[in-house]
């Protein structure tokens, strides 16, 4: 249960991060609706592993983790960079599908 503790505190600053971003950004460009509306879709995964956490107290921990922790370095090390808005929106995808897949592989584990 640590290691989701662990990667509940990474996400943690990748949400901080996107929303430090979008206060750089004018609310009525097309990139800050964009990132927005990423950056709502993470926080609502985010929001269901810390429920998850609080609801279950599992031993087991998934194989996903890895993956998701190298996938938000990616996202972090993006959003660092304005200029590569697109690659940012692309990677937080792929972040967002990692965590469902994380999500799914907890549940079902559970089950």
């Amino acid at each position: 249960m640590a290691e989701l503790v662990d990667s509940i505190l990474v996400m943690g600053k990748t949400l901080n991060s996107m929303n430090i971003r979008l206060s750089n950004i004018h609310p009525l460009s097309e990139d800050y609706q964009k990132l927005e509306v990423m950056r709502d879709a993470f926080r609502q995964r985010y929001d269901m592993l810390v429920k998850y956490f609080f609801e279950h107290s599992a031993k087991r921990f998934i194989a996903v983790d890895g993956e998701l922790a190298k996938v938000n370095e990616e996202a972090q090390a993006a959003l660092n960079k304005l200029e590569k808005m697109q690659k940012t929106l692309d990677t937080i995808t792929k972040l967002i599908g990692l965590v469902d897949s994380f999500i799914t592989a907890i549940i079902t584990a559970v089950v």
